[in-house]
């Protein structure tokens, strides 16, 4: 059993449960966190090449002031990433008409 098994809460949520965490603000990330925490499979899409806001939360790890932040690092911990460049075309699904799938 690997630590993140070990240190999750079991037993809230479905073994299914899937979230997609969209955004990079202090309280989604914490949301996401949570639900990370109650048992939840997290994927974070990230837009490409933009600074997230966790990026600049002090303190720092490490000696440099320019070393990853804790909270941001606390806060991504046992999530899968996928960049994304929302500007590019094959990022963009299909539009189709309402009420159908």
């Amino acid at each position: 059993m690997s630590t993140a098994d070990s240190t999750r809460v079991t037993g809230l949520l479905p073994a299914s449960t899937r979230v997609v965490e969209l955004g990079e603000m202090f309280s989604t990330a914490l949301a996401g966190r949570f639900l990370e925490r109650l048992g939840a499979h997290v994927t974070r899409v990230v837009p490409t090449g933009e600074e997230a806001e966790l990026d600049t939360l002090g303190p720092r790890l490490g000696d440099d002031e320019h070393g990853p932040s804790a909270a941001g690092v606390w806060l991504r911990q046992n999530k899968d990433t996928i960049d994304l460049d929302p500007r590019a075309p094959e990022a963009r699904a299909p539009r189709r008409p309402a009420g159908r799938r």
